[in-house]
């Protein structure tokens, strides 16, 4: 029977959940708004498969080669792109997949919740394109993709790297792991909970009196150098650069609004269970000036024959560039994951006694600058040199990004060869890591 006890060893991927066939267990919120499974005991028959669908509980048998060819991406759809977080990989995987009468499995809203939703036509792409930063509600996804492969139907899935582990691991355990499927991981620093994000909402609505119908957490309004949080409401009001977008997002990048289990992820490294990997590609500028337009770019990471076949396929399509090998470390090794903020627990504890607009105003503050950057942002993309500043300003917090990480991997380094002699580390320190708040600015 599954368990959760540690919280460290569930990412909430629901394979426990799609695999029962006594349907004895359930996926609840616990306390700080994540996704755990529930075992109704007068149910249960003790017959342990959900244990062995867990990704945490086993190895996995499916791991794939590490010799993934690595490559930056743009889909020359224009619009797609521009609609995209980065260079629109995945709208481009998806409507080749919708033109071969296969179905895409992607991550939308359903009103105030972040869920996985199904795709049969281009228009229902629409809200899964651009990060959401939230964990995924992921519902039937898990059994309706059964079903679909058992139909001989292709199908794609585009999920974080535990999401879809948990797919393969249920799919392998249901014997329907089938080369119909294809699948997307991300460059995943973390989810954050979908219980505040829905009180994030609530408050929306209460204050601004509308429904809010899409939040574009990376909006390209002043170009892909400048990240934009947009609420868009259902009278087609518009929310942005304003405290009241900002603040649920930073708490995120600060690394309080974090899944337990996502500061030690051990999916996050090479080799991948997924055919491609995708994420951000914000150092195009070191390998193409041609592409370093502003506009986003995709970084793509292709683990299988099949994704290799597949980028082929869609290659008169998009504007692309191979990158050197070495760059594999990129998919997200150990050293860039987020760190354990020591005021966690504090922060989910005034969540709980709290209403939405009052513990927030403590843990994010309204500052004289951030109100002032937004401001000088309204005002300079109103000038051709505006997105010049804008292309400065990523370039420097890239360049501190890379500073940042070269930093934590020379600690790295140096305790493994301490550790090696039997020493102990005494005499160097890492800086600002993950859970610096100015990582991430609005």
């Amino acid at each position: 029977m599954i368990s959760w006890k540690d919280k460290n060893k569930c990412c909430g991927c629901s394979a426990c959940y799609s695999v029962c066939k006594q349907n004895a267990i359930s996926m609840i919120e616990d306390e700080e708004g994540f996704y755990y499974p529930s075992v109704d005991l007068l149910k249960c028959v003790g017959c342990g498969i959900c244990e062995k669908v867990c990704p945490y509980l086993n190895d996995s048998e499916m791991s794939l080669s590490e010799h993934s060819l690595y490559f930056a991406v743009q889909y020359k759809n224009e619009k797609k792109r521009m609609e995209s977080t980065a260079g629109g990989f995945f709208s481009l995987v998806a409507d080749y997949v919708l033109e071969q009468h296969g179905i895409v499995y992607g991550v939308g809203y359903e009103k105030a919740v972040i869920c996985h939703k199904r795709a049969e036509i281009e228009a229902e792409l629409e809200d899964m394109r651009g990060s959401k930063y939230v964990q995924s509600a992921l519902l039937e996804s898990f059994r309706e993709i059964c079903r679909l492969l058992s139909e001989k139907r292709l199908v794609l899935f585009v999920g974080t790297p535990c999401q879809v582990h948990g797919l393969k691991r249920y799919l392998a355990q249901e014997k329907m792991l089938s080369e119909d499927l294809i699948t997307i991981d991300l460059i995943c620093l973390g989810v954050s909970s979908p219980g505040i994000f829905k009180k994030w909402i609530e408050f929306l609505e209460k204050k601004y009196k509308n429904i809010v119908s899409v939040i574009q957490f990376r909006n390209k309004r002043f170009g892909y150098a400048t990240s934009n949080v947009r609420v868009i409401f259902e009278n087609d009001q518009i929310l942005e650069q304003k405290y009241d977008t900002k603040a649920y997002i930073k708490t995120f990048f600060a690394g309080l609004n974090v899944r337990p289990s996502c500061y030690a992820c051990k999916f996050r490294a090479l080799p991948r269970v997924s055919d491609f990997t995708i994420g951000d590609c914000i150092q195009i500028g070191d390998y193409s000036h041609e592409m370093n337009d502003d506009k986003g770019t995709t970084s793509v990471w292709a683990h299988t024959e099949r994704a290799r076949k597949i980028a082929e396929d869609v290659q008169g399509r998009m504007r692309w560039k191979m990158i050197e090998k070495n760059s594999t470390n990129r998919t997200g090794n150990p050293e860039k994951q987020m760190k354990i903020p020591a005021g966690r627990f504090d922060f989910f504890q005034d969540a709980q006694e709290f209403p939405y607009e009052h513990f927030i105003r403590k843990w994010v503050s309204d500052t004289l600058r951030s109100r002032c950057a937004s401001v000088l942002r309204n005002v300079l993309e109103r000038f051709p040199f505006g997105k010049y500043v804008f292309q400065k300003m990523r370039r420097l917090q890239t360049k501190k990004f890379q500073q940042r990480m070269m930093r934590i991997q020379n600690v790295k380094n140096m305790e493994r060869r301490n550790a090696e002699c039997g020493q102990g580390i005494t005499d160097c320190t890492i800086g600002s890591g993950w859970n610096n708040k100015s990582d991430f600015r609005c």
